[in-house]
C-alpha cells in the first residue's frame, strides 16, 4: 500500500512537472482552483510606449486570444480578461505558444466586454440584430423597413446578464460559438420578457489593423466642423455607424477593407449598390486619420465626388 502511495506521489509530480513546461516560466499570482466561481485575468505585460503594446496585443489576437488594455499609471497594461477559474490553465498554455514567458494572474474586478454581433432568426421579433463592442457600446437595430439603429453603452454585471443603458435587459440562456438563445425585456416594460433565438454574425479576418479600426471613435477635427463630436462605430462585423453626440441615431452602413494592404476601407448605406471609399492617413490605438472623398446615392457604385473631407478621431472612452 505504502509503495502503491509512494508511485503515485511519484506519478503526479510528473505530471505536475510536465504540466508546467506548457505555461509561462514566470507566474505571478495564484491558479485557481478550477471549481472557483470567480472570473481572472492574466497580465502579459505594462508598456510604456503604444508600440510595444500594440505587439502584444496582436500576439494574443494571432494566438487566438480577445485582449484588453487599461491605463496604469504612464503604462499601458494588455491582458486577456473575464476568465473562467476552469479556463485559466488552458489560456496559459495559449500564452505560452504565442511566446509569453512571464505574465500575472489577477481576480477581475471590472466589468466584462464583448465583441460580437448576433443576427436574430425569429422574423416576429421588435428587433433584427444585436451588436456590442470593447469599448461597451451597443447596436441594436429595428426590425422595420427603416431599420433604425439604437446606439448607447452596456455593461455586465453577471455573465449571464447584458444592460442596455435606455433599452433593456439580456438573459442569456444558452450559448455558443455560433447561436444564442436569450430573453429581452424592455427597460419601460420591466415585467415583460420576450425570448430571441439568433446566430452570431461572419466578421472580418483579424489582423493588426483591424484590431485597431473596430472600436468607437470620436470626432475631434473635421473640414466640415458640424461633424465635430460625431461618433463613429466600426465593427469587426462590418458595422460602420455615425451617431451624434447625445446618441441619438443617424446612417447605419457597411465597410470593407478594399485591399488587402488596408490603407482604407470601402463603406455603403444601400448594400454595396452604392459607395464611399476612405484613405486611411494614421491609425494607431490614439488617434485615427482619413479621408472621405464623398458619397452620392445619384452615382451608382464608386462614388468619387471630391468632396475630401478630413476627420481627426479619437476613441471615443478617451
Amino acid at each position: 500500500m505504502r509503495r502503491f502511495f509512494l508511485i503515485a506521489i511519484f506519478l503526479f509530480i510528473s505530471f505536475l512537472c510536465a504540466a508546467q513546461q506548457f505555461i509561462p516560466g514566470k507566474v505571478i499570482g495564484r491558479i485557481p482552483e478550477w471549481d472557483s466561481s470567480k472570473l481572472y485575468q492574466i497580465q502579459v505585460g505594462a508598456f510604456r510606449t503604444s508600440q510595444k503594446a500594440d505587439e502584444a496585443h496582436y500576439k494574443l489576437i494571432m494566438g487566438g486570444m480577445i485582449p484588453s488594455r487599461e491605463s496604469y499609471l504612464d503604462l499601458t497594461r494588455v491582458m486577456l480578461r473575464g476568465i473562467p477559474a476552469n479556463e485559466v490553465t488552458h489560456y496559459l498554455i495559449k500564452m505560452k505558444m504565442s511566446g509569453f514567458s512571464e505574465v500575472i494572474i489577477r481576480e477581475d474586478p471590472g466589468i466584462i466586454t464583448i465583441s460580437e454581433k448576433w443576427e436574430v432568426n425569429s422574423p416576429d421579433r421588435e428587433y433584427s440584430s444585436f451588436e456590442f463592442n470593447h469599448d461597451k457600446n451597443y447596436i441594436v437595430v429595428e426590425n422595420t423597413h427603416e431599420r433604425r439603429a439604437r446606439f448607447g453603452a452596456y455593461n455586465i454585471p453577471h455573465r449571464d446578464i447584458i444592460n442596455l443603458d435606455a433599452l433593456g435587459t439580456i438573459k442569456i440562456k444558452s450559448y455558443n460559438e455560433t447561436e444564442i438563445s436569450f430573453s429581452f425585456t424592455p427597460i419601460n416594460e420591466p415585467d415583460r420578457e420576450v425570448d430571441y433565438s439568433a446566430v452570431k454574425a461572419g466578421a472580418i479576418p483579424v489582423s493588426p489593423e483591424l484590431d485597431l479600426l473596430s472600436r468607437t471613435w470620436r470626432v475631434v477635427d473635421c473640414t466640415e466642423k458640424e461633424y465635430i463630436d460625431d461618433l463613429i462605430f466600426i465593427s469587426s462585423s462590418g458595422t460602420y455607424f455615425f451617431t451624434y453626440p447625445d446618441g441619438s441615431t443617424s446612417r447605419l452602413s457597411q465597410w470593407r477593407w478594399y485591399d488587402e494592404k488596408k490603407e482604407g476601407f470601402e463603406y455603403s448605406h444601400d448594400n454595396w449598390e452604392h459607395y464611399g471609399r476612405v484613405k486611411i492617413n494614421e491609425l494607431k490605438s490614439e488617434s485615427f486619420i482619413f479621408i472621405d472623398p464623398g458619397y452620392s446615392a445619384l452615382i451608382p457604385g464608386y462614388s468619387d465626388i471630391d468632396l475630401n473631407l478630413l476627420y481627426e478621431l479619437v476613441p471615443a472612452n478617451n
